[in-house]
């Protein structure tokens, strides 16, 4: 489970923290406050965080189940936030400011269970990992995008 998120320079994050407690989480706030954006960051850590337990050999389709190396690490973490966020590049989703700035992400999944990466307004793909798990076991993650959710419910759309 997610315990907290650090965010510095990530897109409408300047700096925060997040502190989320065991059961459900509501992230409230006004339109552009980076609610969809914090949700989908931690959905995507804690996505690579389950895929660091398991590894599949592209040749064979076997499943592996240990953790993952670092370069393999720092392409997912970039493939998944590319792949969620839809940006043109990583860097795209560094906060911008005057000079080059660096995005900083760390998230704690427990006791001495972090993963934590930095990646640069000039990257294309490359995240450099600071910090990686201990444990190789967690639960996959689910995002439900809250506006498709709320679409489902019958009394919405009468």
């Amino acid at each position: 489970m997610l315990h907290s998120l650090a965010i510095r320079n990530f897109t409408v994050f300047p700096e925060s923290l997040f502190e989320f407690s065991p059961g459900l989480n509501v992230v409230i706030g006004e339109n552009g406050t980076g609610k969809s954006h914090l949700l989908k960051l931690a959905y995507s850590v804690a996505y690579v965080r389950h895929e660091m337990g398991q590894h599949q050999d592209n040749d064979s389709g076997a499943l592996f189940f240990y953790g993952m190396s670092k370069s393999g690490i720092q392409r997912r973490i970039a493939e998944k936030l590319v792949g969620v966020f839809k940006p043109d590049t990583l860097g795209r989703l560094c906060r911008r400011g005057r000079g080059r700035a660096r995005a900083e992400l760390e998230a704690h999944f427990g006791d001495r269970d972090s993963l934590k990466f930095s990646f640069a307004t000039n990257s294309s793909k490359d995240v450099s990992l600071i910090l990686r798990p201990l444990d190789h076991r967690f639960d996959p993650p689910i995002f439900f995008p809250a506006k498709e959710a709320l679409s489902l419910y019958p009394a919405l759309h009468e």
